[in-house]
């Protein structure tokens, strides 16, 4: 009897002294506010670095320029498991002059910078990364043999600040930052992200693991690119009139009824969130129809030049100064009843100058090949920051708040 007391005794300690299983990490994440980017941080090789990276929501893979001290850095060879199973396209590493690349017969992975659109041919290899978990665990976790890119020290990572060394690709690939996570931590294969604004307060989330559903969200199917990019399947765009009567909820909550549709019949159309454009861009001929309709909708504000990137630009001045009496957006959601993602007449309105306001789209012109699997719209930061993002993977849906005044909290 002693000895069975002794041993509960023991079995107590080790569960009171012992970590508790996380059931999600969360990696903080801050605007640089003069190219309205994204960035965080995490710790990775050996000795230990903080290194800090673009996040890009739709990126394949992690890529960063690899130290040479590193102790803990290893590279797969081509024919190994590690490169087999990366999920994205890849060859063997052959050296054409000494010193491009640190050995031959590496796994060779393609590098993306996300905002000038260049690539570069990176090594792929396996680091040491810490991550902070919840506050049900104590210190950081240490991942070992975390799947990377290491690009060329040559590659350039511009127009992006000086102190970003990198990408964390978020994207849906098995060697993405949210899935070896996951992955290696037994979470569900979900992570959401909640991005501050300019005028936010505090710092944004990259959360990986379970995140706690929201009674005001709604869910949209999600369809995967072929480079792990999450788009949506829009049916139609519908967008209320200037003059149509606001519909009063609440004291908070006006939203605008008699949806008259934008280009109607022409959809449907691929939507994608983006982390790294900061405006919406549209492809043609879309976007002409929906500054046409935005035009009429505001018919009686004056016009003003157009000030590059846009083209549609007002008096603000003669503009309202609330939300009442500017257009909304919606887009209408294949896959789920009722499901639409709003854009606010106020929110598309940038305002540049105190008497100038412009509509905060781009013109992305005419996809260059065609493709079925081409996002004629990318939803920018300017719609997305203070929205809670939540990518379901295991069930391939998001989800979100319809409208931004619909969510009762900010991500800031």
């Amino acid at each position: 009897m002693a000895y069975l007391a002794v041993a509960a005794v023991i079995l107590l300690l080790l569960l009171l002294l012992s970590p508790s299983k996380p059931d999600s990490v969360v990696l903080p994440v801050f605007r640089d506010t003069p190219s309205g980017l994204h960035f965080l941080q995490l710790l990775i090789g050996a000795p230990t670095e903080a290194v800090t990276l673009l996040v890009d929501l739709n990126g394949p893979v992690l890529w960063t320029s690899c130290q040479e001290n590193q102790t803990a850095l290893i590279f797969p060879s081509c024919r190994s498991t590690a490169c087999s199973s990366a999920g994205i396209r890849h060859s063997c590493r052959k050296c054409a002059y000494a010193g491009e690349c640190r050995r031959p017969n590496t796994c060779a992975v393609v590098s993306e910078n996300p905002i000038t659109r260049t690539n570069s041919v990176s090594e792929l290899a396996q680091d040491v990364i810490r991550v902070d978990r919840n506050s049900s665990s104590r210190g950081p976790a240490e991942i070992r043999y975390f799947l990377l890119a290491c690009t060329p020290a040559t590659v350039s990572v511009e127009p992006l600040p000086p102190e970003v060394k990198g990408v964390a690709g978020l994207g849906y690939t098995p060697i993405a930052l949210p899935t070896q996570i996951a992955s290696r931590f037994g979470f569900p294969p979900e992570f959401s992200v909640c991005l501050s604004s300019l005028y936010g307060s505090g710092e944004g989330r990259v959360i990986i693991g379970r995140t706690p559903s929201q009674k005001s969200f709604v869910y949209a199917p999600l369809t995967i690119g072929t480079r792990g990019d999450y788009n949506l399947r829009v049916e139609s765009i519908k967008q209320a009139p200037k003059n149509s009567p606001p519909l009063l909820l609440s004291s908070i909550f006006i939203i605008q009824v008699n949806y008259e549709e934008v280009s109607p019949g022409a959809g449907p159309w691929l939507a994608k969130f983006s982390t790294t454009s900061p405006y919406t861009v549209i492809n043609q001929p879309l976007y002409d129809s929906i500054i046409e309709s935005f035009a009429r909708a505001l018919t009686g504000v004056p016009r003003v030049p157009s000030i590059s990137p846009f083209e549609l630009c007002f008096d603000a001045r003669i503009l309202p100064p609330t939300r009442v009496g500017s257009p909304d957006m919606d887009l209408i959601i294949n896959g789920g009843r009722n499901v639409t993602w709003r854009i606010l007449g106020v929110q598309a309105l940038l305002r540049l100058r105190p008497d100038v306001a412009c509509l905060a789209f781009i013109d992305g012109g005419l996809p260059q090949p065609r493709s079925e699997t081409t996002a004629s719209i990318t939803i920018g930061l300017n719609e997305i920051e203070e929205r809670l993002l939540q990518f379901d993977l295991r069930r391939s849906r998001v989800g979100f708040a319809p409208s931004i005044l619909s969510q009762p909290f900010r991500c800031s």
